[in-house]
This record gives C-alpha cells, sequence and structure tokens, in this order.
C-alpha cells in the first residue's frame, strides 16, 4: 500500500472502478460510486448540522451497507467514529458517548427505543440521526433525509497523519469498556500490517467480515477498497451460513475465529469442487492456527496466516 489517507483512497476508488461492488449485505450492495457519493453527502449534510472535524460521533447498529457509509463518510469530513457495540447493554452504550463527549448519534431504528429514554445520560449529543426506517421521532433526523438535502461533492476536508481518526473501545469483557485513539496515520498503518498478513495485495479480494465492522473486522475496510475489492458483511455468526457465503460470493479472504473451527460438525455443509480455489487466505489468531488449519481443510488448499502482535 502506498502512504494514503482515507480520503484519497475514496476518491482514487470512486475515479477507478465507479460501478464495481464494494460492499454487500444480503440482498443490498454498494458500488464504488454509491459509497463515494453518499459518503460524501453524509460529511457534507453533518458539516451543515454544524459538525466540524475533530468533534466526536458515536455510531451504533447492526452490519449493513449503512455503516459502510458511516465508516466512509465521517472519515471524509475529519469527524473522529466511535463505534458502539449492540451486544453491550443500552446503559453502557449511553455511558460510552457520555464519556468522549460525542455532538451525534447515528442509531439504526432497532436500537432507538433503547437509547431514546437516555438522552438525558447524553448531555453532549444534539442530533440523532436514525436510519433503518421511515418513521422516526420528531426529536430525531431521518438519515435519508439528511443524505438527500446534502451536497454530493466532496467535501475535500484535508486530512493529516496527525490528526484523530476513530475512538475504538474494548467490548467491555473485562470490566468498563477502555479505548485507544487512532490517528489517521495509526490506524492506516494498523489496517495496512494487519491485510499484508492476511493476503498479498495482487489482486482485488472479495473479503467476508465474519464479525460486525465495529470491531477487528473493520481492519480490512480501508485496504480492501484501495486494491479495488468487495467486502460481504454477515448479520451475526453462524457456522453454516459463513460455509455457504464462501461458496456462492467466491470468498477469497476472511478470518477464521475459534467458533468457525466447529463449522464441520454444526452445519454439515463443506465446501466441494471447483469452489474450493475461490479462497487462498483465512485470517486466525496465533492460539488457534494449528486447530484451525485441519478443521478448515475442505475450504481447499487456502493459506492460513496467524496474525501476531508485536
Amino acid at each position: 500500500m502506498n502512504t494514503l489517507d482515507m480520503r484519497e483512497i475514496l476518491v482514487s476508488a470512486n475515479r477507478a472502478f465507479p460501478d464495481r461492488v464494494a460492499f454487500s449485505h444480503g440482498a443490498r450492495s454498494l458500488t464504488y460510486g454509491q459509497l463515494f457519493e453518499r459518503s460524501c453527502r453524509l460529511a457534507n449534510g453533518l458539516a451543515e448540522l454544524g459538525i466540524k472535524k475533530g468533534d466526536h460521533v458515536a455510531a451504533v447498529g447492526p452490519n449493513g451497507v449503512e455503516m459502510a457509509e458511516h465508516i466512509a463518510g465521517l472519515a471524509l469530513g475529519g469527524f473522529v467514529r466511535s463505534s458502539l457495540y449492540t451486544h453491550m447493554p443500552a446503559a453502557s452504550n449511553a455511558d460510552i458517548v457520555r464519556r468522549i463527549g460525542a455532538r451525534v448519534l447515528l442509531v439504526h431504528q432497532s436500537w432507538l427505543d433503547l437509547l431514546l429514554p437516555l438522552t438525558s445520560d447524553m448531555p453532549s449529543i444534539e442530533h440523532i440521526i436514525v436510519y433503518g426506517g421511515e418513521l422516526v421521532p420528531s426529536q430525531c433526523l431521518q438519515y435519508e433525509d439528511l443524505l438527500a438535502a446534502a451536497s454530493t461533492s466532496d467535501p475535500a476536508v484535508v486530512l493529516d497523519r496527525s490528526d484523530p481518526h476513530v475512538l475504538r473501545f474494548s467490548a467491555g469483557t473485562t470490566g468498563t469498556p477502555k479505548a485507544v485513539l487512532h490517528t489517521v496515520g495509526a490506524f492506516y498503518d494498523l489496517c495496512n500490517e494487519l491485510w499484508q498478513a492476511m493476503t498479498p495485495p495482487d489482486e482485488p479480494d472479495t473479503y467476508l467480515a465474519v464479525g460486525p465492522l465495529t470491531h477487528v473486522a473493520v481492519s480490512a475496510f480501508w485496504p480492501n477498497l484501495e486494491y479495488g475489492g468487495r467486502t460481504v458483511m454477515i448479520d451475526e455468526f453462524e457456522a453454516g451460513s459463513i460455509l455457504r457465503l464462501i461458496e456462492e460470493e467466491r470468498v477469497t479472504v476472511t478470518t477464521a475465529v475459534p467458533l468457525m473451527e466447529s463449522a464441520r460438525n454444526t452445519s454439515g455443509r463443506r465446501v466441494q469442487g471447483s469452489q474450493q480455489s475461490a479462497l487462498r487466505s483465512v485470517c486466525g489468531s496465533p492460539h488457534h492456527r494449528e486447530g484451525t488449519a485441519p478443521r478448515l481443510e475442505d475450504l481447499g488448499s487456502c493459506v492460513v496466516r496467524a496474525v501476531r502482535p508485536k
């Protein structure tokens, strides 16, 4: 990868392959051109609300094409993204919003009834933007309305490698969620390092994100875009659906979590025949490298790589 920033990746990819699918989730998909246009609309729409570069924006919801728009659009605007977790209690997410002083909350319709009663616990929130539904309370903004009214032009916000980019919280499994602030440069380099461990960048990949883009699955977001690849998202991990998608979507790169090692026993589904040739890299953590390789032997002659922290 070259030393680019997120805006340059989006601009270059939109120019190079606007009609190529960048993200798919079930029956829905986003081309590179659509991703860039809608991300520009989101960045410009937030700017019109008075949100400035460096301001914090929190987002919560399941995997979906809108999540890709959020990640890209907040980067284009120079806003600091904090993704909340759908597995955590609403009160814990509200506490994260309070701690970071987020000015905007992007919330999926399925989470609105959980967080709206907690607005007094999130005093910094000025705008609640709801997606995934058409009818929203009067005190909220409708996501599609915001995008429809906003400009499609490139916001052209200049990003420096030292600018804050994302505030990533731990999942809360060891107590109060803790955060790490990644700058533009640090997050780019982190994603680059992980991607180089997962797959040689010699051709566009189809990456299957087996987890939510709120966590480690987002590490492939930017490098896969840079090389013109496609990211396939799922709602939640289920072994049988993972194997089905590997077959149907011709996945070339994915990750192996411990639950995936039981796929053969729980699903009874195998990847067979010519489908074996597509998957060429499965990336897992070192502690289950030995267990992953034999259990995924049905997936063909893929390379099982392990990402080992320095």
